[in-house]
C-alpha cells in the first residue's frame, strides 16, 4: 500500500514538473516590467448611469502592445519543449494536401484547416456540413460513449491534452494520420483537408487551469498573460493553414453553454432555479473579472481561466459555464492571432449569420478551403433544445451581461471592420 502511494505520488510530481516547465515556457515575462493597464475610469452620464466602465479604443490600445515573438524564437521553444517532436516541414511528404509523414511504418497527419470555435456558435452544424464533404476529414479517436474508433471533430490538444504531457507525434499526429490511412482511399489523399474543429482552440490555453488540477493546489499567483499562443506553433508546422471562425453575441452564447452543462448533469435545477442561480454567479463572476482589470492587463484577466476559482469559493464549486465568461472576449483572442496570422487566412462569421442562409456560409467556407464545388444539403440547424428546456435568462442578467460585454464588442466590430459583431 505504501508503494502504491509513493508511485501515486511520483506520479503527480512528474506531471506538475511537466506543467511547470510549460509554464515558464509560455509565460516569460519580466517580473519587474510594471503592468501596461491603461484603462481609464468609467464615464458617468447626466443621470449618473454608467455609460461605459471600459473605454473600447483603449481596449485595442491596449492589445496592440502584445508583440508575438519571432520565427527564429518560436522554433527555439519548440526545440526545448517536450511537446514538439517533429521535424519541420522540409520533412513532410509532398505528396498529401496535408502536413505527413512515415513514422516506423505508420502514416502522420498534422491538420491544414481549423474550426477554431466558438463553443455555443454553431460549430457542430457547421462541422457537420464540412464533414459530409467527400474532400474533408477529422481525427480519429475512440468515442467517449464506446469502445468505437470514428471520426472526430474535437481533439483539443493545443488547448489541453499537450500540456499533459502528450507529444504532437504520439497522439495528434498520429489520430490524423490513422484517420486518413482509415477512412480516404489512397488515390484521394492529395485532395483530402483534414480539419480539427476543437472549439477552444482560439481562446482557451488551458496551463492555468490544467496546473492547478495536475497539482492537486489551489494556485493563488495570478499568473501573466502567454507570451506566446497556439497560433505561433501552428504557423511553424503548417504555414498554409487556414482558419473558421464562428462567433455570436457572448451573452446568449455564454447562457446556451451554462444550460447545456446543466442539463449535463445528474440532478439539473429546475428552470426557477437555474435562472437565478445563472444570475448569481454572474454577478460575481463579473465583479471579479471588472476587479481584475483594474489591476491587471487585459490579456492577463482574459487568459486566466481559473482567475474565477481562485477569487471566488461560492463560484468556484458549481460554475464550470461561468468559467467561460472569458470565452466572449473574442476581440482579445482573434487579436492575437491575427498578429501572428494574415487576415486572408481566415473566415470569420457569426452563428446569427449562418442560421439565417446556412447554405450561402457553406458554400463560402468550401470556396475558402478550395474544396470542389459540392452540393450538400445544410439546413442551418443548432443545438437549441440547451436553453428551450429553460427559456430566456432573467432580464437583469442580459443586462448585466450586455454591459460587461459591449466595449468588447465594440472593439472587436473596429478591428474587423464590421458592425455586425455590435450584436445590437
Amino acid at each position: 500500500m505504501l508503494s502504491d502511494v509513493n508511485a501515486k505520488s511520483v506520479v503527480g510530481l512528474c506531471f506538475a514538473v511537466c506543467a511547470v516547465v510549460t509554464l515558464s515556457q509560455l509565460y516569460e515575462v519580466d517580473v519587474n516590467k510594471p503592468s501596461l493597464n491603461i484603462l481609464p475610469k468609467p464615464k458617468n452620464d447626466r443621470e449618473g448611469g454608467v455609460v461605459h466602465w471600459i473605454d473600447s479604443p483603449a481596449i485595442l490600445e491596449e492589445l496592440d502592445k502584445y508583440k508575438p515573438p519571432s520565427s527564429a524564437e518560436v522554433k527555439k521553444i519548440m526545440k526545448r519543449s517536450r511537446e514538439f517532436d517533429v521535424e519541420w516541414p522540409a520533412k513532410f511528404n509532398k505528396n498529401f494536401r496535408s502536413q505527413c509523414w512515415n513514422k516506423k511504418g505508420k502514416l502522420h497527419c498534422l491538420p491544414n484547416a481549423y474550426l477554431l470555435g466558438i463553443a455555443k456558435c454553431a460549430t457542430s452544424s457547421i462541422w457537420k456540413s464540412l464533414f459530409a464533404h467527400p474532400q474533408v476529414q477529422g481525427h480519429a479517436r475512440i468515442k467517449r460513449s464506446g469502445n468505437i474508433l470514428e471520426p472526430q471533430k474535437e481533439s483539443h490538444w493545443w488547448s489541453n491534452r499537450r500540456f499533459y504531457g502528450e507529444k504532437i507525434s504520439n497522439t495528434y499526429s498520429a489520430e490524423f494520420g490513422k484517420a486518413l490511412f482509415l477512412w480516404v482511399e489512397r488515390k484521394d489523399w492529395k485532395k483530402t483537408l483534414l480539419i480539427d474543429g476543437s472549439p477552444d482552440t482560439l481562446w482557451n490555453q488551458g496551463l492555468i487551469y490544467n496546473f492547478r488540477k495536475i497539482s492537486n493546489a489551489h494556485v493563488k499567483k495570478e499568473l501573466p498573460a502567454p507570451n506566446i499562443v497556439a497560433a505561433s506553433f501552428i504557423k511553424e508546422y503548417t504555414p498554409g493553414s487556414k482558419f473558421i471562425i464562428s462567433l455570436r453575441n457572448p451573452v446568449d452564447r455564454l447562457y446556451s453553454h451554462q444550460c447545456m452543462l446543466e442539463r449535463r448533469r445528474r440532478h439539473p435545477l429546475p428552470e426557477s432555479l437555474l435562472k437565478s442561480d445563472f444570475h448569481r454567479k454572474v454577478v460575481v463572476a463579473v465583479g471579479i473579472l471588472k476587479d481584475c482589470f483594474k489591476r491587471r492587463t487585459i490579456r492577463e484577466c482574459a487568459y486566466d481561466s481559473g482567475i474565477i476559482a481562485r477569487l471566488d469559493d461560492q463560484v468556484r464549486d458549481e460554475s464550470v459555464g461561468i468559467m467561460t465568461i472569458q470565452a466572449g472576449l473574442y476581440v482579445v483572442f482573434i487579436s492575437d492571432w491575427l498578429k501572428v496570422i494574415p487576415r486572408d487566412k481566415f473566415y470569420i462569421t457569426t452563428k446569427e449569420v449562418y442560421v439565417t442562409n446556412p447554405s450561402k456560409v457553406i458554400g463560402e467556407i468550401f470556396n475558402f478551403l478550395e474544396l470542389d464545388e459540392v452540393a450538400i444539403s445544410s439546413d442551418g440547424q443548432t443545438t437549441t433544445v440547451n436553453v428551450n428546456a429553460y427559456g430566456p435568462m432573467l432580464s437583469q442578467t442580459a443586462e448585466l451581461l450586455d454591459e460587461f460585454y459591449r466595449p468588447f464588442n465594440e472593439a472587436l466590430a473596429k478591428l474587423l471592420e464590421d458592425q455586425k459583431y455590435l450584436w445590437l
